[in-house]
């Protein structure tokens, strides 16, 4: 997660070798220690595995309206089978390397998600998608307790973890949830889940908008932007670059980005 402090650039584009640049320069940083806790270090109160700084992963119930929108849309469906499927989809999904890497652009091929591909998805990655993110949110809140983002916007949005994780931590204090997803039937089956399962329903955040391209216009600009687990999505650094700097110049306060909890996902998150 980064909080906003700078613009790269207010007119035109940046080019790859000012923005490789700019993230290969070494800062030098000094480590500074709370007072009380070089107390607490003192006094051998902290071990290897319990200490301040220390993260422990949680896992998140998914919300109740959510639950229900779920047990709706597969009312009438193979569920079993589509376990199955979605087993196989985490695993491909968990067992992917960074495409960018010139050994891996050959074998590189996007994944094309059908309706029931994406109903297999939705059974074995919403869980883990929603719990990620939420924790995030947690970590934002504690960080910044009076930040509530008005505007949000969430890049691969997949079926609709982050507006969920967003409407049960702010609720009615969210104005505006912008979500971009290549694949239409991803977008049509969070647009169901957000809607309560019923097509003609409302959305609980009436200013909610799903479209498959994001617009070039580095102009507008979120409190909060969101990418999860997307980084895979891109066969060169180049295209990835330059959708993540458009990110980042849309962002006025948070830009967290998730991504696979795996060796490769720590590497591909760290090549940015």
């Amino acid at each position: 997660m980064l909080a906003r402090q700078r613009v790269f650039a207010s007119k035109g584009s940046v080019c790859h070798a000012t923005l490789a640049r700019l993230m290969a320069t070494k800062v030098k940083t000094v480590g500074l220690l709370d007072e009380s806790l070089t107390v607490e270090a003192s006094k051998d109160s902290f071990s290897g595995k319990i200490h301040p700084g220390r993260i422990a992963n949680s896992v998140s119930d998914l919300p109740p309206p959510l639950l229900t929108a779920i047990e709706k849309v597969l009312a009438d469906k193979n569920v079993s089978n589509l376990q199955t499927i979605g087993v196989k989809l985490a695993k491909q999904l968990q067992g992917r390397f960074d495409p960018a890497k010139a050994t891996e652009r050959r074998k590189w091929k996007k994944i094309e998600y059908s309706k029931s591909t994406c109903l297999s998805y939705m059974l074995s990655r919403m869980p883990a998608e929603y719990s990620a993110v939420d924790r995030a949110f947690t970590e934002i809140s504690k960080w910044s307790p009076n930040f509530i983002p008005k505007t949000i916007f969430d890049f691969g949005s997949g079926v609709g973890s982050v507006p969920w994780a967003a409407i049960s931590r702010w609720g009615k204090k969210l104005d505006e949830i912008f979500c971009i997803d290549s694949s239409p039937h991803m977008i049509e089956l969070a647009e169901l889940l957000l809607k309560g399962a019923d097509a003609n329903g409302q959305f609980f955040i009436p200013k909610t908008y799903f479209k498959q391209l994001m617009s070039p216009n580095p102009n507008r600009k979120f409190d909060l932007v969101v990418s999860a687990h997307t980084l895979f999505e891109f066969p060169t650094m180049d295209s990835r670059l330059d959708c993540y700097l458009n990110l980042w110049r849309k962002t006025n306060n948070y830009f967290v980005l998730v991504e696979q909890g795996t060796t490769e996902g720590f590497k591909v998150r760290t090549s940015l």
